[in-house]
């Protein structure tokens, strides 16, 4: 915990180091179909929290900062690695940045600890994944995967070294380069973006904030978008969806949560049915993005 500029301030720094063994994992057949990819990273957060209470936050912030690094291989790794796709992706290599922030505004309620309060939450997210040259460029590992709950990915899906972006009112990664569809072509590319924003705002009312139980309802409006370079990055052309749901949480469960969400926008190569453009998402836990 930090001192300056105040007491809210923490940072934090973290060494990983993973091993992904995948079989008949990859789609594309750019990407090895059987391999063994390691993972080393130096990651640094530098993150301020200042909200009156984890569970129903009435006032506050929470802003984070976050820098994964790897390595640069590539530097110094012979040029015929890269050519072979076997080789190529056996170091992960790059460097991601992470941004994170809500604002919580009380809109109507007492000043007691216990009296119910209107809220209102506004929240702002981007992330970037970056490459030290055009040798290796941004490989399959840790992209960003958009659309649904957040929850593990969806259904019958796996979340090796991906970063789920929720997107209510979409379904489960159905904002995700290259195809922008679970139906499209599998051997188009890699999937997942290196670049996304997610822009919100939640509406709050508490059913209860007792020690036993905390529930309330919420109205909610979000949109992002997702992207496989740089060069098509606009935070403002979004996906846009609203909806409403419903939080509870309990000390022997933990938090759960159900919403139903409108998408307003057509998805490329998604289906053309009005009527998959809502859906019911059924959330676990504390949910950063």
């Amino acid at each position: 915990r930090l001192e300056w500029p105040d007491n809210y301030f923490t940072l934090v720094n973290s060494l990983q180091f993973l091993v992904y063994n995948y079989r008949n994992y990859f789609s594309s057949t750019t990407l090895p179909a059987v391999g063994q990819t390691f993972d080393l990273g130096l990651e640094t957060t530098l993150s301020r929290n200042s909200i009156d209470n984890p569970m129903y936050p009435t006032t506050g912030s929470t802003i984070s900062l976050s820098l994964k690094l790897t390595p640069p291989y590539s530097q110094w790794r012979p040029a015929s690695v890269y050519s072979d796709v076997n080789t190529k992706y056996k170091w992960v290599e790059m460097h991601k940045w992470m941004f994170d922030s809500k604002f919580y505004l009380k809109l109507l309620g007492g000043s007691k600890p216990d009296s119910r309060s209107l809220v209102l939450e506004t929240k702002a997210h981007f992330g970037f994944i970056g490459s030290y040259g055009s040798t290796a460029g941004a490989g399959p590992f840790g992209r960003f995967v958009m659309g649904g709950s957040g929850l593990a990915g969806g259904f019958n899906s796996f979340v090796l070294g991906q970063e789920i972006i929720a997107l209510r009112g979409y379904n489960d990664r159905t904002i995700t380069p290259p195809n922008y569809s679970q139906s499209s072509n599998a051997n188009s590319g890699i999937e997942g973006g290196i670049a996304y924003s997610k822009l919100g705002l939640e509406l709050r009312y508490p059913v209860t904030t007792g020690q036993s139980a905390t529930i309330y309802v919420y109205t909610f409006a979000e949109g992002g978008n997702n992207w496989n370079n740089f060069y098509d990055f606009n935070p403002f052309r979004t996906y846009k969806s609203a909806g409403l749901g419903a939080r509870i949480f309990m000390p022997a469960f933990g938090l759960i949560g159900i919403s139903w969400g409108k998408a307003f926008d057509d998805v490329p190569l998604g289906s053309g049915d009005r009527s998959a453009h809502q859906s019911f998402q059924f959330t676990i836990g504390q949910q950063l993005r």
